[in-house]
């Protein structure tokens, strides 16, 4: 386990492919969705998953609230419950679904409500007198969604700051979870990885343009990848996951930048 500042500490990775050496500068993310920087790039990997999984499909988007009778952190026990129930239900109704379901809370009071992208489709009418006999709100919306909006909304309910200080307080009391999938379509992080640890450093140095064993040898010296000019070809973050380079080499950080490739015998 890294201890280190998100977007601060930086790492030097590496793993042996055959007899090649790879490794790689990478900054620590905490990967948290407190996080505002962190919450922005797990979002761009949500977006990839709903094109993976959500292609040229039907699909609905829910907006589901809760009965106020409660007080909000009761709303934010009862999570499991009743998404168990919502659940339940849709499988009864339509049989196996894929979905994605997020947790977001009102602006005011810290109350708790789920947005739901499906790909079957429910009866609203039915479905609203059933769920609100269950203990979700009357304020329930459903309409039908392209891909690309689909990605577009979910982004968007992902990526925007939580004006209530309340409910991220009772998220984290609570341990609910802001991201949910199907078993069917599989995790959405990765934590699977070859890659291993080699040292961190958070010393800055002077911008410089350094090649193959000055690389290290700058490293070893508390280089910051930040100010660093490499000869090779800079990788974005949105550059890794369209190429299949995996975006979080686990349990480190994400994989931002250029994997620096050299000949085992460089090292």
């Amino acid at each position: 386990m890294v201890v280190g500042k998100c977007g601060h500490t930086h790492m030097t990775l590496q793993k042996t492919v055959g007899n090649r050496t790879h490794k790689t500068i990478t900054t620590y993310q905490c990967k948290s969705w407190s996080c505002t920087a962190c919450r922005k790039k797990k979002s761009l990997i949500v977006r990839k998953y709903i094109e993976k999984h959500f292609a040229s499909k039907q699909l609905y988007m829910w907006t589901l609230t809760f009965d106020h009778k409660d007080t909000a952190e009761e709303t934010w026990n009862l999570l499991g419950e009743r998404w168990n129930r919502f659940r339940t239900y849709a499988k009864l109704m339509c049989g196996d679904f894929n979905y994605i379901r997020i947790v977001e809370p009102h602006k005011n009071g810290g109350y708790p409500h789920f947005h739901i992208l499906i790909d079957k489709y429910l009866d609203i009418s039915k479905a609203t007198k059933h769920l609100v006999s269950q203990g979700f709100g009357w304020n329930c919306h459903c309409k039908r969604i392209s891909t690309d909006g689909a990605r577009g909304y979910v982004t968007k309910y992902l990526t925007k700051k939580w004006e209530s200080d309340d409910a991220e307080y009772l998220r984290k009391k609570t341990n609910s979870r802001i991201l949910s999938v199907g078993r069917a379509t599989g995790a959405v992080f990765s934590r699977k990885s070859d890659w291993t640890l080699v040292g961190t450093t958070i010393s800055p140095i002077k911008p410089e343009v350094i090649f193959g064993r000055m690389l290290v040898e700058a490293l070893d010296a508390g280089a910051c990848i930040d100010n660093v000019i490499c000869s090779e070809d800079w990788c974005t973050f949105e550059q890794s996951i369209l190429t299949g380079i995996d975006p979080f080499p686990e349990p480190i950080a994400f994989l931002e930048h250029k994997v620096f490739d050299f000949s085992a015998t460089d090292f």
